[in-house]
């Protein structure tokens, strides 16, 4: 095969080549001169049309015509069939690039089909003028389409084109000299343009189809093996290309491919590509008569296919391998091949049915016996394997007993397994499946030939005893491969990330990010250039010599061999699984993603790989697997939020409240924050213990973290704020001593740890009544303060206040006397009237002022609660007209509908110190918003509802709908005869789908005064909304005669907010009652403790006259009691 090329090292072109297109000029025995094109299809072969060198003296071909990188070269006839109008010219010479990949030849099917079909040539309509006066010609790119059936009775190919722009000389053809040019369809050149017909229009061209290059003459020139197919059927590939796994048939169903067809439709360019699609075709032939001969040839093809990185190719000949050492009897031999086969799929992380077709067949093979036992060992461990990678939570077991067995046994394959599973161990936190086979793993990896498997089971080994010195050593001395030893310091220094040692983490990153640059392992460094900069994001310090952002992009483009190579993207895998409800995709890969990050050391891949894996748990209903993944990557956010959802369900993070990453210790905080109310008794003295430790290490400054990460501390405060009040006593003067140096400052000044302090001093002064003293005057302290924190006190505090009214009623008349606002709110809270009357007038000034914006401002957030509770104790007089003031604001539409809502609101502050008239106003007029006739405010196409979704600017300032803030002012100012009335519009809200109408109707109707109910008791209880259950818990306790299955029923509700709100209503009735009793004893027995508390028999339950129902509370017990809140 002297043009042949040996098809083993150079991929098929898949597209024409610009630089491989040839100008062919000839020069005929007459002496003129003739052009055309042509197309160089192998290293010294070039196609064009016959009738170009038909009678030439002489041949020449040029290439980059007047380019820098221009050559031509003579030519001699290779092989010429002047019938078909088809040659190959053999060039004498080769002054451009020596090698070409080989082109591919194909044939079009004469069926109704038109595809799209690509020519490049040179044709007379291109003539130009250089700059030196000399002509040229440009080359043309034409795209347009061959029409199956056109020209069936002369056998030739029509090429539909874009006509040129006008036909200058009708004797001589625009298209002259683009007769030669190979037309290319799906990647294969299926003809060459042969005429143009000036009767068919300047847009077809005529092309003669290549059949001729099949017989063995032509074939032999072009290098293919006898018997080789020389043209692809090309329609037929297109058909499978766009069928994917499956094609359509004449009936228009779905006919699945069988797995033969499957894999030639796949494989054939590889095969092609590598010169073997010969040998396969031999080697089908002889599966009936000599299978095992078949299996051995498809083993070197697919050896061939992997050599060449056809993974998947190789895998489907492995596949066929099997099937003929099947069919002849050699069992042993195709489980072997099974074996590796599931070895390779599993460990090189394929797609998520990658092995599937594996184990189905190994399966069966084992259920026929007739198995060596060494097979049998293989087999069964190999499906340990598979399966250990399958099991959605990391289920090692099978495989570490595979692992003990093969280790008995000294079996070569050992390393792989043992790196299997350690690998898989430490990336899923179960190191002492490791530590406690460390003799096995040491054996692994001195048996194992590979250096870099050896290295990693070592790396599993140093992960498993935290003892890195010396593979680290090693590492930092030059005695292991440069990229292994990058890959040991980059271990290391995740460890060190993890082990909260940032700076000597850094050193170690620095290393591996140098190691893997000298070493070529572009992918690899650009990971740890990513880890780098997430150790200074989580510790700091965040500067400009900590970005690495561009700097790991520049090493991406570099490129290299990753050190541990995969043959997916498993994280995209995972990403998208999810995004389709793919769930048990979405783990496998999100898993798999998660072990080669870990693995490789890539911390940045490995927070998110947690991430998407967690968020999977989460759609699977694996909430408690989520949480601890969410809390291991310090997304505090989100374990908060599933948290929230688990409803009554526990689940103990604290373990991490000893981790040394300080992100996991925060997030775990906040977990433990979220669920305290469920907390165990036994559990809250030793998590308080824990969270008082890191508050004290965090105001000693011995925690580091950067500004951007969730402060350990604050973290820690706010559980403590949660359990303080069922702490231990010791605990809780150890945190008054702790806080106490947090209060004096300047005046107006605020610090982070304001909001769960005062939320603290609560909790103390709940559950330590002993120290209502000390925490009292630290309350007392920073009420003093000033703003903001003056303000926080009056809304958290104003209960606990009331409680403890001795503790707190001087200073806070000396508070208010010195003009503080907050502590003149808490004394009206408690009905007792402020000392300094200015305080009052200024409320009043302020509510009865001119409120007016200029046209086209509007205010927003101006809190008209606070000066309504303060104008409480003036004159009559003033009271009413305060109270008008804001009834005109209410009514007022040209205002925002937020400040007509706050304004009613506020009047709920004022319907029990005006006169009846005005009470009876206030009931009529919020009975018109209640009925709705009230709605309509300016802007509410703008300010109100919610956000579009893809508006830049979010916001939203509640519903443009007053009829809720309407219907609970109704019910405040209701008489018993009026609540009929009120009760009537409520009860027609509780069908609607909105939860939020639902519950504020069940929270108006909630507050009615004593009236014949028209709401059927029965019902509330078993309406689907929490909140309107809870409106049943509050009407239960009232009736004359209560039934007891009802009380029970509601007492065991699913919902914490129904029980709490039972549990405060009997709390303040009758202990003798038989039935309350009962319903207090279920109660007293219930999971959270914000229920428990309310009917202890210690529990000193406030049930102090409300003074502010002003924020949507209960007038009767200042609370709201169907919010939730304890």
């Amino acid at each position: 095969m002297t043009d042949g090329v040996t098809l083993s090292a150079r991929e098929p072109s898949k597209a024409l080549d610009g630089r491989r297109v040839a100008e062919v000029i000839s020069i005929r025995r007459d002496g003129s001169t003739h052009r055309g094109s042509g197309y160089r299809v192998r290293d010294r072969l070039v196609l064009t049309a016959a009738h170009i060198v038909s009678d030439a003296m002489e041949v020449t071909v040029r290439f980059d015509a007047d380019q820098s990188g221009e050559w031509s070269a003579p030519t001699t006839v290779a092989w010429c069939d002047p019938s078909a109008d088809v040659v190959l010219l053999r060039l004498e010479r080769v002054d451009g690039p020596p090698e070409v990949v080989p082109v591919r030849f194909g044939h079009l099917a004469r069926r109704a089909e038109q595809v799209e079909a690509h020519l490049v040539g040179f044709p007379r309509w291109k003539l130009r003028r250089h700059s030196d006066g000399s002509w040229i010609r440009e080359a043309h790119h034409a795209v347009g389409t061959v029409a199956g059936l056109s020209n069936s009775r002369s056998g030739t190919l029509e090429v539909t084109v874009d006509p040129p722009a006008e036909d200058p000389d009708p004797a001589v053809s625009p298209w002259e000299a683009m007769s030669g040019t190979a037309v290319w369809v799906a990647g294969y050149v299926v003809g060459v343009v042969s005429a143009h017909h000036r009767q068919e229009g300047l847009g077809r061209l005529t092309a003669v189809r290549l059949e001729s290059l099949a017989s063995s003459e032509p074939a032999n020139i072009l290098g293919f093996p006898d018997g080789a197919e020389v043209l692809a059927d090309v329609l037929a590939l297109v058909d499978r290309a766009d069928a994917g796994p499956s094609r359509a048939t004449h009936s228009g169903g779905s006919l699945k491919l069988d797995p033969v067809s499957r894999a030639d439709a796949l494989m054939r360019g590889p095969l092609e590509a590598i010169g073997l699609a010969a040998e396969v075709a031999v080697a089908a032939g002889m599966e009936q008569e000599h299978p095992q001969l078949a299996g051995e040839t498809y083993l070197r093809v697919a050896e061939s296919l992997g050599v060449h990185r056809y993974p998947g190719h190789s895998m489907l000949m492995k596949r066929r391998a099997v099937r003929a050492f099947t069919a002849a009897g050699e069992k042993d031999r195709a489980a072997a091949n099974l074996v590796t086969m599931i070895e390779e799929a599993t460990l090189t992380g394929g797609g998520s049915e990658d092995g599937g077709y594996e184990v189905h067949e190994l399966r069966k093979i084992l259920r026929e016996g007739r198995l060596s036992e060494e097979s049998v060992e293989r087999a069964n461990a190999a499906l340990a394997l598979f399966e250990a990678f399958q099991h959605p939570f990391d289920d090692l077991s099978n495989l570490a007993a595979a692992v003990d067995i093969l280790a008995a046994k000294r079996v070569s394959s050992l390393p792989t397994y043992v790196l299997a599973l350690g690998e898989a161990a430490i990336a899923s936190d179960q190191a002492s499946v490791v530590a406690g086979r460390n003799a096995v793993f040491g054996q692994a990896a001195d048996l194992s030939p590979d250096p870099k498997i050896a290295v990693r089971i070592r790396l599993c080994m140093a992960e498993a005893n935290s003892d890195w010195s010396k593979i680290v050593s090693e590492a930092r001395r030059h005695q292991l491969p440069q990229p292994l030893a990058a890959l040991v310091s980059a271990r290391f220094a995740r460890h060190l990330t993890l082990s909260a040692d940032p700076d000597e983490a850094a050193i170690y990153w620095g290393d591996a990010i140098n190691g893997g640059a000298l070493a070529g392992l572009g992918h690899d460094t650009a990971a740890w250039l990513y880890s780098i900069r997430e150790n200074s994001l989580r510790y700091g310090p965040i500067t400009e010599e900590t970005e690495t952002h561009y700097l790991a992009q520049v090493m991406k483009a570099v490129g290299g061999e990753p050190l541990l190579p995969a043959s997916r993207d498993h994280l995209a895998d995972a990403t998208a699984a999810l995004l389709n409800k793919r769930l048990v995709q979405a783990v496998r890969a999100s898993r798999r993603a998660l072990r080669d990050a870990v693995s490789a050391a890539h911390l940045m891949d490995e927070i998110r790989a947690s991430n998407v894996l967690a968020d999977a748990y989460v759609a699977a209903g694996e909430a408690k697997r989520a949480a601890i993944l969410y809390i291991k990557i310090g997304n505090a956010e989100a374990v908060v939020e599933l948290i929230k959802k688990m409803d009554d369900s526990y689940g103990d993070l604290s373990r991490f409240f000893a981790d040394a990453a300080p992100w996991r210790r925060a997030a775990s905080y906040k977990a433990m924050a979220a669920q305290s109310d469920l907390a165990p008794d036994g559990d809250v003295e030793p998590q308080t213990a824990a969270a008082l430790g890191d508050f004290e290490a965090y105001l000693q400054g011995r925690i580091r973290q950067s500004r951007r990460a969730s402060s350990v501390g604050l973290a820690a405060l706010g559980l403590i704020s949660k359990l303080i009040g069922r702490a231990s006593r010791d605990q809780a003067v150890r945190l008054l001593a702790i806080l106490d140096p947090l209060v004096p400052r300047e005046a107006d000044s605020h610090l982070h740890t304001d909001d769960f302090h005062v939320a603290a001093l609560v909790g103390i002064l709940e559950g330590h009544p002993d120290l209502a003293e000390p925490a009292g005057k630290q309350l007392l302290d920073l009420l003093e303060l000033g703003h903001p924190i003056s303000d926080q006190v009056a809304n958290v505090a104003a209960d606990v206040i009331d409680a403890n009214i001795e503790v707190f009623s001087a200073r806070l008349e000396s508070a208010a006397a010195s003009g503080s606002v907050a502590a003149a709110k808490l004394l009206v809270r408690i009905d007792k009237e402020p000392p300094d009357p200015a305080i009052a007038r200024s409320a009043y000034a302020r509510l009865t002022a001119a409120y007016r914006q200029p046209p086209g401002v509007f205010a927003h957030g101006i809190d008209l609660a606070t000066p309504a509770l303060l104008v409480r104790h003036l004159p009559e007089g003033e009271r009413e007209a305060a109270a008008q003031a804001l009834l005109d604001r209410a009514l007022d539409r040209s205002e925002i509908a937020a400040n007509r809502r706050e304004a009613l609101n506020a009047l709920k502050a004022l319907r029990d110190v005006v006169s009846p008239g005005k009470r009876d106003e206030l009931f009529e007029t919020a009975m018109s918003f209640a009925e709705g006739s009230q709605d309509g405010s300016a802007m509410d196409d703008v300010f109100a509802g919610p956000a579009h979704p893809l508006s830049q600017f979010r916001v939203s300032f509640g519903r443009a709908s007053l009829v809720i803030p309407g219907l609970q002012l109704a019910a405040t100012c209701a008489s018993p005869e009026q609540a009929a009335r009120v009760e009537r519009i409520a009860a027609g809200l509780l069908g609607q789908d909105d939860e939020g109408i639902v519950h504020g109707s069940a929270l108006a109707m909630s507050w009615l005064p004593p009236h014949h109910a028209e709401s059927n008791l029965e019902a509330l209880a078993n309406h689907p909304s929490r909140s309107v259950r809870a409106l049943a818990c509050v009407r239960w306790p009232r009736e004359a005669d209560p039934d007891p299955e009802l009380g029970l029923r509601l007492a065991r509700d699913a919902e914490a907010i129904v029980r709490r709100t039972l549990a405060e209503a009997v709390a303040g009735m009758p202990e003798d009652a038989e039935v309350l009793a009962l319903v207090r004893g279920v109660l007293s027995t219930d999971r959270r403790w914000s229920v428990r508390r309310l009917v202890l028999p210690t529990t000193n339950t406030d049930t102090t006259t409300n003074t502010d129902p002003t924020t949507n509370t209960d007038p009767t017990t200042n609370r709201d009691t169907l919010s939730g809140s304890s």
